[in-house]
């Protein structure tokens, strides 16, 4: 699920200040308005669980996941909200699926993949595969990440009990940010302003959604 943080122009059914888009299954993405009003629909080809989104950081392309076909699809400004681009993202991870999607300022996109291979791939704002990194996973991969306002930590889950990081300009495997305390699966994840963890952040744990500070303590 994500939300569009200001206007892009295109012809009707036109994205607003504000909508939500929603993983719904089947390879398609339901728009919803601020008040919750049903917009329209996007759509993937060849079905499929969808997982993530996110905008560019121009708010220009918003690219969807498709965890069945490990396939991420791009959709860019204009008429049709058809999309325009895919990205084969299981040609590098075989059996990886494709989970988490998070851009960075400069329009690179990070995609995490749970099972296969568990990488994190790197690609470029036109789609190029820049790097991989081969991080450290408890039960299933590199399942949800966000990176941080360093451009370089990434900060993941693993369907387990802790919360990852890892620094991707020096490869280099950091202490984990918190371990959560309890049985559960830890999954999506959003870091809170300044969004260097010094403000704590977001974790969906099982049934609960998760507060925690900048020490790794449950707050709520």
């Amino acid at each position: 699920i994500c939300a569009l943080a200001r206007p892009i122009s295109a012809d009707p059914p036109q994205w607003q200040l504000g909508d939500v888009f929603l993983a719904v299954g089947g390879g398609s993405y339901d728009v919803f308005s601020p008040a919750g009003v049903f917009k329209h629909s996007l759509q993937q080809d060849g079905g499929g669980y969808t997982g993530d989104c996110g905008f560019s950081p121009d708010l220009s392309t918003l690219v969807t996941t498709n965890y069945t076909n490990s396939r991420l699809f791009i959709f860019e400004d204009g008429a049709s909200h058809a999309a325009l681009k895919t990205i084969e993202t299981g040609e590098v991870s075989p059996g990886g699926h494709a989970g988490a999607v998070v851009f960075d300022d400069a329009g690179n996109l990070f995609v995490g993949h749970p099972d296969g291979n568990s990488l994190i791939h790197k690609y470029s704002a036109a789609g190029s595969l820049v790097e991989t990194y081969d991080v450290e996973v408890d039960k299933r991969g590199s399942n949800w990440l966000d990176l941080a306002a360093d451009q370089s930590t990434v900060y993941y889950t693993s369907q387990g009990r802790y919360i990852h990081r890892y620094e991707v300009a020096t490869r280099t495997q950091l202490a984990p940010f918190a371990e959560l305390p309890g049985e559960g699966h830890a999954q999506a994840i959003r870091l809170l302003a300044p969004g260097d963890g010094s403000g704590g952040l977001l974790v969906a744990d099982g049934v609960n959604i998760k507060r925690l500070d900048e020490r790794g303590n449950v707050m709520m």
